[in-house]
């Protein structure tokens, strides 16, 4: 039985049908999931209406055996609607999987990186509102664009192992370490990215028994 590892899903209330069907009919197909941050896109939408609008999906999730690492996009909301997930905040979390150890993370808070949007909400809100619009010139230049369907993206995997290098500092050895948070799917012999969900496009992991970790990636 293989474990699902899929990271930056990013969820808002407004998110396509189609990723959302992609998405229940994933989930159904694993009974074990690791969702290594950025679940919901908390910066747009609240997780309690994004639960009550994709019901079905969360369903799914809630009936499995579901490990939730929060990300910076998740914020420091609680998911009481979450009942049977375990979820942390924590920096890590290291299991134990087919006799080998994994360290699983979201990678943010072992890079510091500049969020705008973060300071946009302490603004007044009609002030929030105005500058959102103009939100992707605003950072265009302070954070990592995070497409992995541009070309020149070679600056992500700096990024990867400058995650691994910071996590490796303070922790111990580990079969693989796996992180989300710079939406650039990677793996090797020493840690993995299981990449992101949008844009038509879907990458994720695996972990199974026979084949170790292997990475997927779909058009959907």
């Amino acid at each position: 039985m293989s474990y699902l590892v899929i990271s930056d899903l990013h969820l808002t209330d407004k998110t396509p049908l189609n990723k959302i069907h992609f998405l229940t009919d994933l989930f159904n197909r694993y009974s074990k999931i690791i969702v290594v941050g950025d679940l919901f896109e908390g910066y747009r939408s609240s997780p309690n209406a994004i639960y009550y609008k994709y019901l079905e999906l969360f369903q799914v999730l809630d009936k499995k055996k579901c490990l939730f690492i929060r990300g910076n996009h998740d914020k420091d909301f609680d998911f009481p609607f979450l009942k049977n997930i375990e979820y942390t905040s924590g920096r890590y979390v290291v299991k134990n999987i087919y006799g080998k150890r994994y360290a699983f993370l979201h990678g943010h808070l072992h890079l510091k990186s500049i969020d705008v949007r973060y300071y946009l909400y302490l603004m007044p809100r009609i002030v929030t509102k105005i500058l959102l619009l103009y939100y992707d010139r605003i950072v265009s230049n302070l954070e990592p664009k995070l497409e992995t369907l541009e070309k020149e993206v070679s600056y992500l995997k700096d990024i990867n192992l400058s995650i691994f290098k910071a996590f490796s500092k303070e922790s111990g050895k580990f079969e693989r370490v796996i992180f989300g948070h710079t939406h650039y799917r990677e793996l090797n012999r020493l840690y993995a990215n299981p990449g992101f969900v949008g844009k038509q496009h879907a990458s994720y992991l695996t972990i199974s028994k026979n084949k170790g970790i292997t990475m997927y990636t779909y058009k959907y």
